[in-house]
Order: C-alpha cells, then sequence, then structure tokens
C-alpha cells in the first residue's frame, strides 16, 4: 500500500510506458561477436514496437540482460538490473512469444528463421520400388501465387477404399551442383501427427484409427506452402531443396511426387 501526502510528487506507482527512441548501446558491457548468430532491428511508432529478428544459424544458451536508469539531474542513473535471463524463466518465455520466435525451450535451442517456396511440381524421375498396375489413388497439385504467397491447390482421387497406406518423404539441399540427402522420414502412417495435419489440409475423408482411405474426389486449394513446412521442420539449409514425397503399400507405389523448392531467410 502506497501513502502519499498531499503536494506530494509519487516516485512510484502504477505506471504506463511510451517509446521516445531506439538506439544501439553507447557502452555494451561485453565486446561485440564477430560473426554474431542474430541481427535484431527495430522501430517504433506510436509507442509500438516493431522490427525483424533473424536467426542466422541454430544457436543455442542465449542470455540476455535488462539493465534500467533513470534520468535525474541530468544524468542517468542505474535503476534496476536484471542478469542471465535464459528460455526456461518465464520472462523471457513471454517475450519470444510475443515476438514469435520459435524456439526449443527444453534445449534452449532457438531456430533460423526460413521461408520456403515451391518452384515446380512433376512426377518422380527416380523410385525406389515399382508402381501399382491398377493405382488406387491420383494425385494432381498445382502451385499457385495467391497475393504474394506460394499457394498449393489441385486434386485428390481415391479409386477405391484403400488402407495401410504409407508415405515416405526425402528432402534433398543442391550443393556442388549435386542433390545431397538432407533429411528423411520414413514409413509415415495416418496415426502420426504430421500426416494428420496434413491430411486435415488436403480434406482428405479417411479412418485414423484404421488408417482407411475412403473412395471419393477430393479438391483443395490455397495451402500455405511455407506455414505447411513449419510443422514439419524447425529448420532448413538455405538455397535449393528437393522434396520426394511416396505413397505407398504393401503392393507398391501409387503416388511419386518431386517438389522443387528455394528457402531463404525470414525474418520473424
Amino acid at each position: 500500500m502506497w501513502c502519499v501526502d498531499a503536494g506530494e510528487t509519487p516516485t512510484s506507482g502504477p505506471f504506463k510506458i511510451s517509446i521516445a527512441s531506439i538506439a544501439d548501446c553507447t557502452n555494451p558491457s561485453k565486446p561485440y561477436m564477430k560473426n554474431p548468430p542474430v541481427t535484431f532491428q527495430s522501430y517504433t511508432n506510436n509507442s509500438t514496437l516493431s522490427g525483424n529478428i533473424t536467426f542466422l544459424r541454430d544457436t543455442r544458451y542465449m542470455k540476455i540482460r535488462l539493465r534500467g536508469f533513470v534520468l535525474s539531474e541530468g544524468k542517468w542513473k542505474p535503476a534496476y538490473l536484471i542478469n542471465n535471463l535464459d528460455c526456461h524463466g518465464l520472462v523471457l518465455h513471454l517475450m519470444c512469444v510475443t515476438m514469435n520466435i520459435k524456439y526449443d525451450r527444453k534445449e534452449c535451442r532457438y531456430f533460423k528463421g526460413f521461408k520456403t517456396s515451391i518452384v515446380s511440381v512433376k512426377d518422380c524421375v527416380i523410385h525406389d520400388r515399382p508402381f501399382i498396375k491398377n493405382l488406387p489413388m491420383l494425385f494432381d497439385p498445382v502451385v499457385r501465387n495467391v497475393h504474394g504467397k506460394n499457394m498449393l491447390s489441385g486434386n485428390l482421387t481415391v479409386l477405391k477404399d484403400i488402407k495401410d497406406v504409407k508415405i515416405k518423404v526425402n528432402s534433398y539441399s543442391w550443393k556442388n551442383d549435386k542433390w545431397r540427402q538432407y533429411q528423411s522420414f520414413n514409413n509415415l502412417d495416418c496415426h502420426g501427427t504430421m500426416l494428420y495435419f496434413s491430411f486435415g489440409a488436403l480434406r482428405i475423408k479417411y479412418d485414423r484409427k484404421r488408417c482407411m482411405f475412403f473412395k471419393g474426389f477430393y479438391s483443395f486449394g490455397n495451402i500455405d506452402v511455407n506455414q505447411m513446412q513449419h510443422i514439419w521442420v524447425s529448420s532448413m539449409p538455405y538455397g535449393r531443396v528437393l522434396w520426394r514425397v511416396d505413397s505407398y503399400t504393401n503392393g507398391g507405389l501409387f503416388v511419386c511426387k518431386e517438389f522443387d523448392t528455394v528457402t531463404e531467410p525470414a525474418y520473424h
């Protein structure tokens, strides 16, 4: 409880904050790194803070130090000091959530930001197993640009009820004029979270318990490719990345598509 005599100017109590300006520190407490893993550009407009944070590489154990100063008699005097804030604490967690920063709180790892655009989609040139003679499923995706965003649309036709469908996903990064394997997801089925979200986006009718896909014609549109990929993976190499998606059962392969993509730095 705060008691203030009549006529006395209170020095603390309920408050509101307005940002007058933002500038780089003139006297940082530690020397700058030669190759910093993160850059931060910010600006303010009517006390609203905006800006970009770019993680140039995956970064662990980043800590934050907060120092507050009060202008008194024409000088900045120390008011408070908060040391060694890390991702395990509530303060930094709330900051990361507010600023849309993707990170692993358990391992204190901050992920390199990325955005992905699809350049083209085509049938696989090389596939690991033979195709089924009477295909039970047809997949016809189309890439569209919708208001500057890379969107996936198309049709999926299930010609007959089919169960025990599995999917294999391989990614390859383009290095030294060759495709080099980057990631591999084997034997994904409808019980897993990854395909649950994917099938939901494609509006496919299926029985998750029995892993049964029902005969029908399914049309999908305006799937945000970049948003979908962030559900699958937390970081990607920049440059060209090829995704090969195989759909199969014990009887053989029935869908194989290659998605040629470009991955670039993204700003949070």
